[in-house]
């Protein structure tokens, strides 16, 4: 039988342990699951990430900016997951109204969840890099999209993500793709 090698993340490691010890095990699959906690604030970190590739500048930078446009407080999002369940997270505004969250677009409330995503995009070609205003006007949206979307995990998750995606999509088929350029 083949020795299937383990992907193992340090860091992820040491948050379930600290989640483990300080969480009774029916609180975390309980009504008020710590994993939606967890999805919320994944979701959250993501679409600040995008704010701040849309303006241009971290929150609270004290630099110059490139552009007048500015952060906008947040509103109150509830979407759908998988299972049925509500999740509320804070989408990012910004002052001119330009700001299109590629994570969860707006009008969109069902969300599917990171793993079909990622498999679907990647199945389809994508990579993880980063994209300019000038190839979505030239390219399709649909692809601009997609792309930022990867991006933006890239972002995110920063390199172990490759390891990881790299690892599901090997168990799914998907042996002969590279998921960094």
């Amino acid at each position: 039988m083949k020795n299937k090698s383990k992907v193992s993340n340090p860091t992820i490691e040491k948050v379930v342990s600290e989640i483990l010890s300080q969480s009774d095990p029916s609180e975390i699959f309980g009504k008020e699951e710590i994993f939606q906690e967890i999805k919320k604030q994944i979701v959250n970190k993501i679409l600040e990430k995008e704010m701040e590739s849309h303006i241009g500048y971290e929150k609270h930078s004290k630099n110059e900016k490139d552009s007048d446009n500015r952060r906008n407080g947040n509103y109150e999002k509830t979407l759908i997951d998988p299972e049925g369940r509500k999740l509320k997270v804070e989408v990012p505004r910004d002052w001119d109204g330009e700001f299109e969250p590629q994570l969860i677009p707006k009008g969109v409330r069902k969300f599917e969840g990171f793993d079909d995503k990622v498999i679907s995009l990647y199945a389809r070609g994508m990579t993880i890099r980063p994209n300019t205003k000038d190839r979505a006007r030239g390219g399709k949206v649909e692809e601009f999209k997609q792309e930022n979307f990867l991006y933006f995990l890239h972002i995110f998750f920063e390199l172990p993500i490759t390891i990881i995606l790299n690892k599901s999509l090997e168990t799914c088929g998907f042996h002969d793709q590279s998921m960094v350029e």
